[in-house]
């Protein structure tokens, strides 16, 4: 009796474990999916003029933290920096092409804002400089079991 209850209790852990991860993987893609979008419209609005050196952009979380960026697709190519690191100082001192994911969970809809800044460490200080940027609007349908990207918005300055 002992046995099929510990074994009742491990099937529902498992259970449970796996319906997080696949929850997690789908925000993932999400995100994802919100910073190719972002990325490409970006550099559409690039001059062909502009090096690629120039062009690389930075992509960071709302908290300045790095994201993962193994599974994104994009022309321009991304990088990821902790703004917090002591290391990184020197680079930012040079200014920085920045996308800030700040994801926001309302109900069944996610909507997924990518600012674009230009960020500078002068002066033991950080300065930002806004250019704009992306809301990627999803929606989840409970008829379909999956999230819907329902509209993509680009602001400039």
């Amino acid at each position: 009796m002992i046995k099929k209850g510990i074994l009742l209790f491990m099937l529902l852990v498992t259970n449970i474990l796996f319906s997080q991860e696949k929850r997690l993987n789908e925000y993932k893609k999400l995100v994802d999916s919100a910073i190719s979008i972002a990325a490409n419209n970006y550099m559409l609005q690039l001059s062909e003029n502009s090096s690629k050196e120039n062009n690389i952009i930075y992509v960071v979380d709302e908290n300045s933290k790095p994201i993962d960026l193994d599974s994104i697709k994009s022309k321009l190519p991304l990088k990821t920096i902790d703004f917090n690191n002591k290391n990184n100082r020197k680079t930012l001192k040079k200014g920085l092409k920045i996308l800030r994911v700040s994801p926001l969970l309302q109900g069944n809809k996610i909507t997924i804002t990518i600012i674009n800044f230009l960020v500078k460490y002068k002066g033991k200080e950080y300065h930002y400089f806004n250019g704009g940027g992306s809301s990627v609007f999803f929606e989840y349908s409970c008829q379909e079991e999956k999230w819907i990207l329902t509209k993509v918005e680009h602001i400039g300055i």
